[in-house]
């Protein structure tokens, strides 16, 4: 091996030095730029925590939120069932009330042919009173007639106390 000159020892060792301080400069950037990642890594693994909290806080939001809705929709189609059956009872008491109006206009319709044939009945009984009227009239004059012929005709009769002559 051989010696480096004095001279040769100078140039190396401020070419020792120099590339010393070149590398302690760049293992101090190489640090810093280290650091500065290591920063960055630590601040996007604290954002990365933050975006899984969020989201985990999203998805137990939807998972409520979808549970809702799953209560309104049954809500909804119980809702509508019984409005269904409200709307089939409507028809039904609608139907009901129909048929029951049918059967009061019949039986109005029927009372009144009743009410009808009773009126009618009456003036024809109150036609056969007067007629009966008339013809007991006619005979009581008749007879009254009959009864003024007999007197006429008993005066022709002599009374006697004990027997009565016929003329």
């Amino acid at each position: 091996m051989k010696k480096p000159s004095p001279n040769t020892s100078f140039l190396n060792t401020n070419a020792n030095v120099s590339d010393e301080a070149s590398e302690d400069d760049a293992r101090a950037e190489n640090n810093a730029l280290m650091d500065e990642l290591r920063e960055r890594v630590q601040k996007a693994e604290s954002a990365s925590e933050e975006y899984q909290r969020q989201l985990s806080i999203l998805h137990a939001r939807l998972g409520e939120s979808m549970q809702d809705q799953a209560k309104l929709e049954d809500r909804v189609h119980e809702n509508e069932a019984k409005a269904n059956l409200l709307e089939e009872e409507k028809v039904t008491f609608l139907r009901q009330k129909r048929e029951v109006e049918r059967q009061i206009e019949s039986e109005r319709t029927a009372m009144m042919q009743d009410k009808a044939q009773h009126k009618a009945r009456e003036v024809e009984q109150q036609s056969v009173v007067q007629r009966l009227k008339e013809t007991l009239a006619q005979r009581e004059l008749k007879a009254s007639a009959e009864d003024d012929k007999g007197l006429s005709r008993s005066c022709k009769y002599s009374i006697s106390s004990d027997f009565i002559w016929f003329d």
